[in-house]
């Protein structure tokens, strides 16, 4: 069992508090990288950045004076670097230039823009209200990770790259298929292993934070296997029943389990019993807990 996540998660907030003057998004819509989330009322902003650009422009003609009184004309080309530094200095002119980008960049961060594409969630804000803090999320829905735990045991039966099916708990009606991204080279004090794996083709139906079943294929070297309803307990022993179809009659057969999965069985005849399975007897599914060698049976 494991945890989805968005393979990429935005969270979104204005650069500086302020009153929210628009909210363009709603939980669940669907947003491009660049498209507007939010707007701040840039009333103020507006001010400073025309105060800025004033002292700004004043600025710029101290400078001029400064260089004239070096010896230089308008043309800042022709003067040296270390002439052209102090002179800024002095001018107040450098200052001036800085606190106007200062006043351009939150003027223009009044506009909350989306920085990946996805679907909005965790949205906390509404116009005329004050904001200081998260404004929302946007997880790049296209694709997600999953993170599960593996017994140390395990290890031996994936490896990046391996294939999985993701079966989410809320319909498991539903799979999707993913890849094994990564495998922490760490055992926890419960023994286990945190695997990570990229869970593609997406419908829109997956969410971030939901609860997923993950089976994880691996391929077996010439194995037998059967559905785990087909292994009966008899006398302490697994057995399992085969289809006699000439006297139609169930036949039973002692196993071993070598592997077991949360549907299937990997098995072998009996070393113990001297029980032997040939590939491709018919075996008996269901309607066996009440079997016995010889039975007569009816498909």
């Amino acid at each position: 069992n494991g945890v989805l996540k968005g393979a990429r998660i935005a969270q979104l907030q204005f650069r500086l508090p302020g009153i929210v003057d628009k909210v363009c998004v709603r939980n669940g819509s669907e947003v491009r990288q660049g498209d507007i989330v939010a707007v701040l009322n840039t009333e103020s902003l507006e001010l400073e950045l025309e105060r800025s650009r004033h002292s700004l422009q004043k600025a710029q003609l101290d400078l001029y004076d400064a260089l004239i009184g070096f010896g230089y004309g308008r043309d800042t080309l022709n003067v040296p670097s270390e002439i052209l530094g102090v002179a800024k200095i002095r001018s107040g002119y450098a200052m001036a230039l800085n606190s106007y980008n200062v006043a351009l960049l939150n003027y223009n961060s009044a506009k909350l823009v989306a920085p990946i594409g996805g679907v909005v969630a965790n949205l906390s804000i509404n116009p005329y209200e004050y904001t200081s803090g998260p404004v929302c999320s946007i997880i790049d829905n296209s694709s997600f990770k999953v993170e599960f735990p593996v017994l140390e045991a395990e290890l031996p039966y994936l490896n990046k790259g391996h294939n999985v099916v993701v079966r989410p708990f809320a319909d498991m009606g539903k799979s999707y298929s993913g890849t094994i991204t990564e495998v922490n080279p760490f055992v926890d004090s419960k023994g286990q292993v945190k695997v990570v794996a990229k869970v593609i083709g997406t419908d829109n139906y997956l969410m971030e934070g939901m609860n997923v079943k993950i089976i994880i294929r691996s391929k077996g070297d010439e194995v037998l296997v059967v559905p785990k309803s087909a292994v009966v307990m008899r006398d302490g022993y697994d057995v399992l029943f085969v289809y006699d179809g000439i006297k139609n009659e169930a036949r039973w057969r002692y196993v071993d389990i070598l592997h077991s999965n949360s549907t299937h069985h990997v098995v072998r005849g009996s070393e113990l019993k001297g029980g032997t399975l040939k590939e491709g007897e018919a075996v008996i599914v269901n309607g066996n807990l009440n079997l016995a060698d010889g039975s007569p049976v009816v498909l």
